[in-house]
């Protein structure tokens, strides 16, 4: 995966976390808004560096436990991609 597409869902990811935890501190309705939508785009942004990499290899991606020539490490980005769309639904 493009590092630097992820290490922007990463910090959406954080900026969002952020975000919420000044929302139980502070109970503005305005800073849990703001996070449900950094976290929203840190999806959007996830989701498409892995359709990229689908793209750019050619095949959905399979389990971490697929053969060597699996590159993808999917199995850690799928299980954070899924936390999150739990998450939002």
């Amino acid at each position: 995966m493009d590092a630097s597409v992820i290490v922007i869902s990463i910090v959406l990811y954080m900026l969002s976390a952020v975000g919420y935890l000044a929302y139980l501190l502070l109970q503005k309705n305005a800073l849990q808004r703001a996070g449900f939508f950094l976290l929203l785009a840190g999806f959007v942004c996830h989701t498409g560096a892995i359709l990229l990499e689908m793209v750019r290899q050619g095949h959905i991606p399979r389990s971490a436990t697929c053969t060597r020539r699996c590159r993808l490490p999917d199995g850690r980005s799928r299980a954070s991609l899924s936390s999150c769309t739990t998450y939002m639904v």
